[in-house]
């Protein structure tokens, strides 16, 4: 739940060419191509967007190794600016544009940024073998930006590569994606359509952000996610995650904060997540499903953990499972990489 990282926002296209190819010298905009592809920007997502799905049973070791990999566990500074001077890719920067930012909750600025084309930008080149499109959506709204002397900067009517060297205070996130691409596994390649979307807000209002710096208590993060794969019946995978903090305070240079639990749900297991005196203590958790089977650990580090790695219940004669966990692994470590470059950091 920090305002760094979006919970990863895979997602993907039916088998058929871009529908520019016949004519490429009038190209959509990257606005008409959203709304192709992932049906509305991210800023039309609304709560009932994100009323829980029917998702999958996953097991006790996979939704370990899901709840120790998941980084919004983990906490985060408020971060610093560098729309032009960050090491961005050029090439997503292009894809970025440079959107106006408008008014949005509590008069505080709200953008847009929709993404088309990145598969052909070099921080894209993932372990697949042909990738055909990624498209991305992100609303920011009530932004609260401050200078390097913590006073605070109006940025509404300006465009969003003005606030280079800016410290970003806290913003409300929503957003979707889309990725289809073909994968080659031992002997047998599949093309797969994998789709997501995200919010990460204050409870009750989706365009709220929660307060990064003081108290989260009510902060929530809810990430649904789906692949698919061509000519494969009953072939499809969904995922359900939320995050709930409860009196939950942010400690700077310290890897976790402290003073609170967040209660979550993975799919269908629920669970605390209690955090201790100090940023520096670690995590421990619990969590049950419907069985009433228990599992408890520690959130040492998501970064040791952002392998690939296939759920259990997968096997070369049910490959589907398997491979759709492991190309969901893949492309969330590559996709949460990329919005670092793409997004405000």
């Amino acid at each position: 739940m920090n305002i760094r990282l979006l919970c990863l926002l895979a997602s993907a296209l039916l088998l058929t060419g871009c529908p520019w190819d016949k004519n490429e010298n009038n190209p959509p905009s990257a606005e008409q191509r959203v709304i192709e592809l992932l049906g509305k920007p991210a800023e039309d997502l609304t709560l009932a967007d994100f009323a829980p799905p029917t998702y999958d049973s996953i097991d006790a070791s996979d939704v370990a190794f899901e709840i120790e990999a998941e980084e919004d566990f983990g906490s985060k500074a408020p971060a610093s600016l560098q729309i032009n001077g960050g090491n961005e890719d050029s090439c997503v920067k292009n894809a970025m544009g440079d959107p106006i930012i408008e008014a949005g909750h509590n008069g505080n600025g709200q953008v847009t940024v929709n993404l088309v084309g990145l598969e052909k930008c070099p921080s894209f080149e993932l372990p697949f073998t042909k990738i055909e499109y990624i498209v991305l959506s992100i609303t920011f709204d009530d932004i609260q930006i401050v200078d390097q002397f913590n006073n605070p900067v109006d940025i509404v009517g300006k465009h969003l590569r003005e606030l280079d060297n800016l410290k970003l205070i806290t913003a409300s996130q929503r957003g979707l994606m889309r990725l289809k691409a073909t994968t080659t596994f031992d002997e047998f390649s599949l093309s797969f359509d994998s789709r997501a979307k995200y919010k990460m807000h204050q409870q009750g209002n989706i365009a709220q952000a929660c307060d990064l710096t003081g108290n989260l208590e009510g902060c929530v993060g809810t990430t649904i996610d789906q692949i698919s794969f061509q000519n494969i019946p009953d072939s499809t995978e969904t995922n359900y995650r939320e995050l709930r903090a409860n009196t939950l305070y942010y400690q700077a240079d310290a890897p976790f904060y402290y003073g609170g639990t967040v209660d979550f749900q993975f799919n269908n297991w629920n669970g605390t997540m209690q955090y201790g005196d100090s940023g520096f203590d670690t995590p421990t958790y619990t969590a049950s499903n419907e069985l009433n089977e228990t599992i408890t650990g520690s959130y040492e580090s998501h970064a040791n953990n952002m392998l690939v790695k296939p759920r259990t219940n997968g096997t070369f004669e049910q490959p589907v499972e398997s491979v759709a966990s492991q190309i969901q692994q893949i492309a969330k470590t590559a996709i949460h990489s990329a919005l670092r470059e793409a997004k405000p950091h």
